[in-house]
């Protein structure tokens, strides 16, 4: 892919060093504290990440990053109020779902929807509603930018 480039850092609310601990299986490692079975890695904001790229726009960012989602938002500020990028983003943490994450994209702006394969639909979440014990990833959608899936998927206001 050569409009894409792999840079090996870790995201944050702040821009440094961490330490990024191994999980049982690779989609499990996370940033903490435990100094066994982990490494120092460097640590970006996405915003200084994207200044020191030279990158102004982003339309889609996917973040899996178990459990730090409210600190990548945080290091994100600028790129979410200048862009309004959809925003996929993992729900589930282990056996829990993280409904936080909900409301702090409500903060700003966004909506957050699952996607029904058997319906090509996406559906909002809205706020009270219990997940269905299949539900991993959520895409988070500021309400003027739902046009970008025109065409693509059918949107839904409420729970089929």
């Amino acid at each position: 892919f050569p409009h894409m480039t792999c840079i090996q850092c870790g995201v944050s609310n702040e821009s440094g060093t961490g330490l990024l601990c191994y999980g049982e299986s690779s989609e499990m490692n996370e940033l903490g504290n435990q100094e066994q079975n982990s490494e120092e890695v460097d640590l970006f904001t996405v915003d200084d990440l994207a200044a020191e790229r030279g990158l102004d726009h982003f339309d889609i960012i996917k973040m899996d990053v178990e459990g730090y989602e409210q600190k990548v938002l945080a290091g994100a500020g600028k790129i979410i109020g200048e862009n309004s990028p959809i925003i996929f983003y993992e729900i589930k943490l282990g056996s829990d779902y993280n409904l936080k994450l909900i409301e702090a994209f409500a903060e700003l702006g966004y909506d957050s929807y699952y996607y029904i394969r058997g319906t090509s639909a996406l559906v909002k979440f809205c706020k009270g509603m219990k997940p269905d014990d299949s539900l991993l990833n959520m895409i988070a959608v500021r309400p003027y930018s739902l046009c970008r899936f025109d065409g693509l998927v059918n949107i839904e206001a409420q729970a089929l």
